[in-house]
């Protein structure tokens, strides 16, 4: 598996892990998440990572009243048409966490600063993180892949756009999750970062459904993330 550098200089800053679900993970209804193998700890929205490359986001209207139920709000994204289950990156970071939810309990649940879905397009990876502002994902295209395979897929949205500043943003009902306008870069032969002059620009495809991105050109023999 190859892990680029980051561009920014800070994965893993401040040691937010990424928390392995060992069942404390919970539905709406109280039963376990199955699915769920990963999730971010302490982030404004909730970010699930499933297996069978999916990607859950949540959101809540919490009311501060008696009358009104709260409300959990969920999309899903999918990343490819292979089912690939996300596995860690080096081993686990000191200390664990321990839940106790009434007759349940998780103790010793281990966290890890990257999360990657090996091979989910071909030749390429998706990689998850912590950076000093907050959670960060990161497509990593390795030479023989192809940017053209990169599409993610959304469920659960009422509308996909790309707002005035290239982000994508993903409404439901008065909520909204939004991904920033992805920057590209290469790494050459030596591991030295080499920054490309455009940035990948969403592209919403017919069907408000299917999101790609727009490239332009790289060197194929270098790694594009």
């Amino acid at each position: 598996m190859y892990v680029p550098p980051d561009p920014y200089g800070d994965a893993g800053k401040g040691f937010t892990p990424l928390r392995s679900n060992a069942d404390q993970v919970l539905q709406t209804d109280g039963s376990p998440l199955d699915d769920c193998a990963f999730h971010y700890e302490r982030t404004p929205i909730g970010i699930y990572l499933r297996n069978k490359s999916k990607v859950s986001f949540t959101m809540a209207a919490v009311h501060h009243d008696s009358i009104t139920p709260d409300t959990l709000y969920r999309i899903d994204m999918l990343m490819g048409s292979k089912d690939v289950e996300p596995v860690p990156v080096g081993p686990a970071l000191n200390g664990v966490t321990n839940y106790y939810l009434g007759s349940f309990s998780a103790e010793g649940v281990e966290g890890y600063q990257r999360i990657v879905y090996e091979e989910a397009w071909k030749n390429t990876d998706v990689h998850y993180y912590y950076g000093s502002t907050g959670p960060r994902m990161a497509i990593v295209i390795r030479p023989g892949g192809a940017p053209t395979d990169v599409k993610l897929s959304f469920t659960g949205q009422d509308s996909i756009k790309v707002d005035w500043e290239g982000a994508l943003k993903v409404h439901l009902a008065d909520k909204w999750m939004k991904l920033e306008q992805a920057v590209a870069y290469q790494v050459n032969g030596n591991g030295q970062i080499v920054p490309v002059n455009w940035t990948a620009d969403y592209v919403v495809e017919p069907g408000n459904v299917t999101v790609g991105f727009a490239y332009e050109s790289y060197n194929p023999d270098w790694p594009l993330i």
